[in-house]
């Protein structure tokens, strides 16, 4: 009878369980749990490659070999106004930008190299990040806006003298997914592109503190050093 009472115990049933749903986890649902990750990983890993192998071949088929007529526009203009300072293009001096240039000018030439539109944009966007802390640093700012961003973004690429910036912005634009776009990215496009058409269109009336007359020769002269 005792040991009727014994086997019914309920411990003795809730070690049973106890056992058995041991032997599932690490028999069956944890294997499998591994395969699943496995699989998964694998899964990312061939995505990543397609992915890769189709950016490389739309970039070899539809990226300009060489730049175009925009791309050498911009930088001509930027090579002809390597003179300019920050105080020439920022109105607030208290702006401190020299922790932040070199960064910037690293990400901006970045995106001449990189193939795929999301590093292209995301090197952009790696640029406003820079631009946001600088900003929020120097002038304890935080409501930014499109005023705030393209004067500086502006800078940095006349200092950049990418080689493709007008095609690059243009590949983004093609092929870059539509929410991006308009969405997590919509700002950098637009800033990005105020500063393509600022300097496809270069108004001297943009910089301060630099008359017409001072600015023709300052133009002229970086143009004839440039020609030689």
């Amino acid at each position: 009878a005792q040991g009727g009472l014994f086997g019914n115990s309920p411990w003795i049933i809730i070690i049973y369980v106890v056992v058995i749903a041991a032997l599932f986890y690490f028999m069956l649902y944890r294997p499998q749990k591994k395969k699943d990750k496995e699989n998964e990983q694998e899964f990312e890993r061939i995505y990543l490659q397609v992915n890769k192998f189709i950016h490389r071949k739309i970039f070899k088929k539809l990226y300009p070999i060489q730049p175009v007529e925009a791309d050498n526009k911009i930088y001509d203009t930027c090579c002809h106004l390597e003179w300019v300072e920050q105080k020439h293009v920022i109105e607030n001096p208290n702006l401190m930008l020299d922790n932040f240039l070199p960064a910037a000018i690293r990400n901006i030439k970045k995106v001449g190299l990189v193939k795929s539109p999301l590093h292209k944009i995301e090197s952009f966007n790696d640029v406003i990040g820079l631009i946001k802390n600088t900003i929020m640093f120097s002038l304890n700012k935080s409501d930014l806006g499109m005023d705030d961003f393209v004067p500086v973004f502006l800078y940095a690429v006349i200092k950049a003298k990418p080689r493709t910036y007008a095609s690059d912005l243009k590949y983004i634009e093609l092929f870059l997914d539509g929410d991006l776009k308009s969405k997590q990215y919509g700002l950098i496009l637009g800033v990005a592109t105020m500063a393509k058409e600022a300097l496809l269109n270069f108004d001297p009336n943009r910089l301060f503190g630099v008359s017409e007359e001072d600015f023709k020769k300052k133009f002229l002269f970086h143009l004839s050093l440039f020609l030689i």
